[in-house]
């Protein structure tokens, strides 16, 4: 259908346009997760979330190096991959919201190394492998492990612990992986 593929097309460019007159910010030279202030949500401004304009294509190559640079930084990093937020926001917490305010999602590391696979292949690579070591974890206190399976990609973790606080058998992880490495590397 012509023109359906026209309108989606137009569509696509307009959501495009729209993300980058309205939700890029200069000044911070990222994307914003949000237009103004949302009083549902105090949560950092600054999230993982900022890698989909690079996921699927949408940020010029200067903020594309920009937002991988800014994922190098230790307020990312952790032992599980990426925390969801950085350690240094403003409403930054290692394992509140489900983790989502600086846990660690294995979906969102893979997301992350998947968006960065052109800019910088090397993190790519090394992230790849982080969320690959969690599949098969070092023995260690119970108490420290929480939900794991050998085997199994847990759902979430604590940004720095490394507990795991999810599901402990993620359905939606393992396809994303076979994703990132098939597609992404």
């Amino acid at each position: 259908d012509v023109d359906f593929a026209r309108g989606c097309t137009r569509a696509a460019d307009l959501a495009a346009e729209a993300l980058e007159s309205r939700l890029f910010s200069p000044q911070e030279g990222r994307y914003l997760l949000c237009l103004g202030e949302s009083p549902e949500y105090s949560g950092p401004s600054e999230t993982l979330d900022g890698v989909f304009p690079l996921l699927f294509g949408l940020a010029p190559a200067d903020v594309e190096h920009l937002t991988a640079e800014r994922l190098r930084g230790e307020e990312w990093q952790c032992p599980t991959g990426l925390r969801t937020a950085p350690s240094r926001a403003p409403g930054y917490h290692p394992s509140a919201q489900w983790g989502l305010v600086g846990g660690s999602w294995p979906n969102a590391t893979a997301w992350a190394a998947t968006a960065l696979v052109r800019v910088n292949p090397e993190e790519s690579l090394r992230l790849t492998r982080v969320l690959a070591s969690l599949l098969f974890p070092k023995p260690g206190p119970p108490e420290r492990a929480g939900a794991l399976v050998p085997g199994q990609f847990a759902e979430w973790f604590d940004g720095e612990s490394g507990k795991s606080l999810g599901m402990a058998m993620s359905p939606w992880m393992p396809p994303t992986f076979v994703w990132l490495v098939l597609e992404g590397l």
